[in-house]
């Protein structure tokens, strides 16, 4: 297994996204901080510490599976190690957000704007959100959320990569078509109002009465998704082709 350089490679080829990512996001907000020396009742929000990590990870797995895969196959790399490669990496990266993310909470928070976690406000009813116990169940979550955004994006990425144009076009316009119509329309259309009800009733109980119970809960879900998508991304790069650059 050449899993040394390959991971090598990967830490290479995402170190320059990683600090111009964080160079944005401190300077955002120190650009928001001086916003508010000039508005002080404008009482600023800086929340995106807790949710444009994963959307970097989003992004950076799919682009992954095609640059990861290309550059490992054409240096004789097999394409396990290319998979355990990426989701190694994925969850040093998942860790390592976690103590930016805080360290810029914390200077938004002493230069007196709201940097609280987003998550933060689905636990206000249910748990103490002061707590040291909360606090480290919402720092497990943040790791598992950005760990599974990673995973998504690989998935997503291993599913383009495999297709063909006229596949593409198939799933980038029947998955949306699909979610956003006709899904509801077989709800509304087919179920029985019974159905609907218990539906509506046991998504309803399963996001209150679990996820939100407590953040563990919800770090739980998001890393069980993420090990199914890591699964399931297993056989899309078993078989890929090297592809050349287009």
């Amino acid at each position: 297994m050449k899993i040394k350089p390959m991971l090598r490679w990967l830490c290479e080829t995402s170190l320059t996204s990683f600090c111009g990512f964080y160079i944005s996001m401190y300077a955002i907000l120190l650009i928001s901080w001086i916003v508010s020396l000039f508005f002080p009742a404008a009482n600023v929000k800086m929340q995106t510490f807790s949710v444009s990590p994963q959307v970097m990870l989003f992004i950076y797995g799919i682009v992954q599976f095609y640059g990861a895969t290309r550059f490992g196959l054409g240096h004789g790399v097999s394409r396990k190690t290319i998979w355990l490669s990426f989701l190694l990496l994925s969850a040093a990266m998942a860790v390592m957000v976690l103590p930016m993310n805080l360290f810029g909470e914390w200077l938004g928070k002493i230069a007196g704007m709201d940097t609280r976690p987003v998550e933060t406000y689905f636990y206000l009813l249910t748990c103490d959100v002061e707590s040291r116990g909360f606090a480290i169940g919402l720092m497990a979550e943040r790791i598992c959320s950005v760990l599974f955004c990673g995973c998504l994006g690989y998935f997503i990425g291993g599913v383009y990569y495999r297709l063909n144009n006229v596949g593409k076009w198939v799933v980038s316009i029947g998955v949306p078509l699909g979610l956003l119509v006709v899904l509801p329309l077989i709800i509304t259309y087919l179920f029985t109002s019974e159905m609907r009800v218990w539906l509506k009733t046991a998504v309803q109980e399963f996001v209150m009465l679990f996820l939100l119970k407590t953040p563990w809960n919800l770090a739980l879900f998001f890393f069980a998704l993420a090990v199914i998508l890591a699964a399931v991304s297993f056989p899309l790069i078993r078989k890929a082709p090297l592809k050349t650059a287009k």
